[in-house]
């Protein structure tokens, strides 16, 4: 084949983009568009969505391999603009090398997937400076040269071979002096392949109701502000709602509600932002105070979620919903609501992974240092009320000043304890801690240790024959031995 039968640099392209078009008609005809959005994280979704790449890239193969290895030695795009490809010596080339051809357009995808592994290695390391980011990134840009190169090496070799076709030792030149002919054939199979694609693609079911986009996810913020009360901090039941990060939830059970009961410090980065928080569970649900610098304030900000304890398919996961600024008292629309994903290690302990949303439908991961601080405490020390108790102090006073036949004696309050600070004193005696009857201390302990670390708990009790009102704000920590 002389110089001047060789196809141009212009001519390749042009087809390109005629094949390009061709193929996306045919696709969207077939398979229809994904419905890939936001609710790519849903396992039914996913694996449609994996199916979908899948066929269309078989179908690309068989449109370049079966028409270029037909009669007419080029695809539709190379036949309009009358083009063909040849082997070395201008002949017809096989299937084989057809196939061969394609896929060495496809090298740079190899070291681009390359890449793609040793980015996952860095994340696994769980540091944003590890030398396998750098080396991804290496390869990233390799691949990137590879692709442009090897595409342009059409407009300077001397048979104008791009670097697929020397792979595949195939030769691009004009199709002049070729008989008009249509492969019959060839777009039979086509067609074929192209209608069993459809099929395998709709024995997929779609993804259920509860996992569509309309789903309220309990990960968006709602725009009620959260009112630090305990009646409103209990999150919805979970058992029928779906989340965009973790799909379909569940109700954990018993054992499992009780395993996070207590206050937990928590220590992640969101970008370059590290977050540090205190997460104080009752068990099936729970509040969060996060704080971070904000850059765009410049400035501190503390952000209040409520927490949600759920089951997935993925794992045990902790939810947020409803950031509020504590500064303006209003739900934070900047904020997107922190997720955690926890599994258990060897040793017993816990790991707790982040997950965070942004309004793009991006899901942001990071690793979390976690450390269980211990409950929630009044600091008193308390004994139980019973008739040989009361006569034992009210004789050494010297008179009747404890007149409560049952209750939880406070025998001291501790120095800046939030007992002192709410002005409860030696002698009290508790009758009441959130609206229950208390007659022991193991009863305080219990209402305590199951309450909101940063949410108040009220209480009644009696001094010297007076009733009184209390409202308390638990600190952190005590842990079981003390």
């Amino acid at each position: 084949m002389s110089q001047k039968n060789y196809a141009s640099f212009n001519q390749r392209f042009v087809a390109s983009l005629i094949d390009g078009v061709i193929f996306l008609l045919v696709v969207y005809l077939i398979l229809g568009k994904p419905e890939i959005n936001e609710n790519t994280s849903d396992e039914l979704q996913q694996i449609k969505y994996f199916v979908f790449i899948v066929l269309n890239t078989v179908l690309n193969w068989l449109y370049f391999a079966i028409l270029e290895s037909s009669q007419i030695q080029g695809t539709l795009g190379k036949k309009i603009v009358g083009i063909s490809v040849t082997d070395l010596r201008g002949n017809k080339i096989s299937f084989g090398k057809a196939t061969a051809r394609y896929f060495g357009k496809s090298f740079f995808f190899v070291i681009w997937i390359a890449a793609t592994i040793v980015a996952v290695m860095g994340q696994a390391t769980g540091s944003t400076d590890s030398p396998y980011f750098i080396l991804a990134g290496i390869l990233f840009i390799l691949g990137l040269i590879l692709l442009v190169i090897g595409y342009l090496m059409a407009a300077f070799t001397p048979e104008k071979q791009a670097l697929h076709d020397i792979m595949a030792r195939c030769l691009v030149g004009r199709a002049s002096g070729q008989p008009r002919v249509t492969p019959w054939k060839s777009l039979g199979a086509l067609a074929i392949a192209a209608f069993f694609s459809g099929k395998i693609l709709a024995i997929i079911p779609e993804a259920p109701n509860g996992l569509n986009s309309d789903t309220t996810s309990s990960t968006t913020p709602t725009e009620t502000s959260l009112t630090p009360t305990p009646g409103d901090i209990r999150p919805p039941n979970p058992s029928t709602e779906g989340n965009r990060i973790f799909g379909l939830l569940i109700e954990p059970d018993d054992r499992l509600k009780e395993t996070f009961k207590g206050v937990w410090k928590l220590s992640y980065s969101v970008g370059l932002v590290v977050h540090e928080s205190q997460l104080s569970m009752t068990g099936p649900s729970g509040v969060m105070l996060t704080q971070f610098f904000d850059r765009e304030s410049n400035q501190t900000k503390t952000i209040l979620q409520k927490i949600e304890l759920s089951s997935s398919a993925k794992g045990l996961v902790l939810l947020g919903s409803n950031p509020t600024n504590l500064d303006s008292g209003e739900t934070d629309s900047t904020y997107s609501a922190d997720n955690f994903r926890v599994a258990q290690r060897p040793d017993g302990t816990f790991e707790f992974r982040n997950y965070s949303l942004s309004e793009d439908g991006s899901i942001f991961e990071s690793p979390v240092e976690a450390e269980f601080s211990g409950y929630p405490k009044l600091g008193i020390q308390m004994a139980e009320l019973t008739p040989e108790v009361k006569e034992q102090l009210n004789t050494e006073i010297g008179s009747n000043v404890i007149t409560e036949e049952r209750g939880v004696l406070v025998l001291e309050v501790l120095d800046d304890s939030p007992a002192e600070k709410a002005n409860m004193k030696p002698g009290d005696v508790l009758q009441e801690v959130e609206n229950r009857t208390v007659t022991s201390p193991s009863q305080v302990q219990e209402i305590v240790q199951s309450s909101y670390l940063f949410l108040p708990i009220e209480i009644q009790l009696n001094r010297s024959g007076e009733n009184m009102n209390l409202s308390l704000q638990p600190e952190c920590c005590m842990t079981l031995e003390e």
